[in-house]
């Protein structure tokens, strides 16, 4: 039997250091370097988050058309000019705050207000038929007759044609002459086909001021159009009064509760609503006016913009929206005023409460804009804060809470006016209105 010294009591222990994970002392650390990581990242992004409030302007809009309009969700920067730094930019700072009432009505409840309002309209306007002896002997006379009823209109209208060539001038034509060109047309801008049940049943709102003849050629291509597709349809053309300036969601707001008065059966609301541009021009008849399953922006492809869209959250021009869907964005924001905001507005309220926006394919979704003098743009500082405050403040700031005054309501051959008055701009955004102009006019 071998025995075997050895020379030293101590075992060398080499091949762990005291760094070696688990049992070292970089396991230790390990959460304090977790914590160090997430301090530091903080710290970035609150200076990154600093900046860009400091950088949140955007430029003046220059010239006219959609392609001027604030694109969504991108910052920038007003055009510098050789003598730009000679202008001193305002603090005037915009609060929206002060605008928005903390009060206001549900969304729902307001929605129900007003349903209820038509309906008892429905049944008033029945009680006042029934003492109408006429008017009885024409419903025993149509219950006779129930059978003849035509059948419903067929799901592709077969009088279509397609595609055609649009001027962007607008065309030379007096009133009685567009009547007689525009075909059988009721009084107040309604029609119907006399062949078939129509399967919708529209009204189509256009805000207007002094633009009369572009109004003239819009309708000289709409009600054609509209009686080619077969549907069931009424003109609303909201006017603003006087001259001061130009509320375009005051004026849709105003129209769309307006026109909920009219029936067009008894008993009936209109299904669906078309908001429209005066100065845009449907170049396709096979783009639908009828009533969407989605929010439908119609004027994807405009001539102005090259036929290409934009950004994702456009709808202005030509948009079409189910009466239901409308309640529940509840409409257009009253707080836009002067040119430009009010449909991008819409766009993000419609994604925010309906998730979707439904477009026509490009090449039938064609439009051509009627050239004209573009309106003073809102101050681009209100309309940054509005836009991304959109989907925030849509339950405070819409159909529930729009001011009107009404002051003419009246069927003319081609189209029923709504005459109305939508009051003064706040004062603070005038201010900054006022700011803005003499701003542009330094850098002319």
């Amino acid at each position: 039997m071998r025995v075997v010294r050895l020379r030293s009591t101590q075992i060398s222990r080499r091949t762990r250091g005291r760094w070696w994970p688990p049992g070292g002392r970089c396991l230790r650390l390990l959460p304090l370097l977790c914590i160090f990581i997430i301090i530091a990242a903080l710290g970035i992004l609150a200076i990154s988050e600093m900046s860009l409030v400091q950088r949140r302007v955007v430029s003046p809009v220059v010239g006219g058309g959609a392609a001027s309009r604030i694109m969504p969700g991108r910052v920038q920067h007003p055009p510098q000019s050789s003598h730009s730094h000679q202008i001193q930019t305002s603090n005037t700072v915009f609060k929206i705050e002060p605008l928005l009432r903390r009060n206001a009505p549900s969304v729902e409840l307001s929605a129900q207000v007003a349903i209820n309002a038509v309906r008892a309209s429905f049944i008033a306007d029945i009680i006042t038929r029934e003492g109408n002896i006429t008017w009885v002997k024409e419903q025993l006379t149509s219950k006779q007759t129930c059978q003849q009823q035509p059948d419903d209109c067929p799901k592709v209208p077969p009088k279509l044609y397609g595609a055609k060539n649009v001027s962007s001038s607008p065309l030379q034509l007096s009133e009685s002459m567009l009547r007689t060109l525009v075909g059988p047309v009721e009084m107040g801008g309604k029609w119907s086909p006399p062949e078939c049940s129509a399967r919708h049943s529209i009204a189509i709102v256009i805000p207007y001021r002094d633009r009369w003849e572009q109004l003239l050629t819009l309708l000289y291509h709409l009600h054609p159009l509209l009686q080619r597709q077969q549907l069931k349809y009424r003109i609303f053309l909201v006017e603003q009064v006087g001259n001061d300036t130009f509320n375009k969601g005051v004026l849709m707001n105003a129209g769309f509760l307006t026109a909920l008065k009219y029936n067009p059966a008894p008993g009936v609301i209109y299904h669906c609503f078309v908001f429209h541009d005066v100065d845009m021009i449907p170049e396709d008849d096979r783009n639908m006016y009828s009533c969407p399953q989605q929010p439908r922006h119609m004027s994807v492809a405009v001539n102005e913009l090259d036929y290409k869209l934009p950004y994702r959250q456009l709808v202005g021009g030509v948009f079409a929206i189910k009466t239901e869907h409308f309640f529940k964005v509840n409409g257009y924001s009253n707080l836009y005023w002067g040119w430009g905001g009010e449909d991008d507005d819409m766009g993000y309220r419609v994604e925010h409460v309906l998730s979707a926006i439904s477009r026509p394919p490009e090449w039938i979704a064609r439009y051509t804009m009627i050239k004209h003098k573009k309106r003073k743009p809102l101050a681009w500082k209100v309309k940054v804060k509005l836009l991304r405050t959109s989907w925030r403040r849509y339950r405070l700031d819409g159909l529930n809470t729009v001011q009107y005054q009404l002051l003419e309501l009246k069927d003319y051959p081609l189209y029923t006016r709504i005459l109305i008055d939508v009051g003064h701009p706040p004062h603070n955004i005038r201010v900054l209105q006022q700011e803005q102009d003499e701003q542009s006019k330094k850098t002319d």
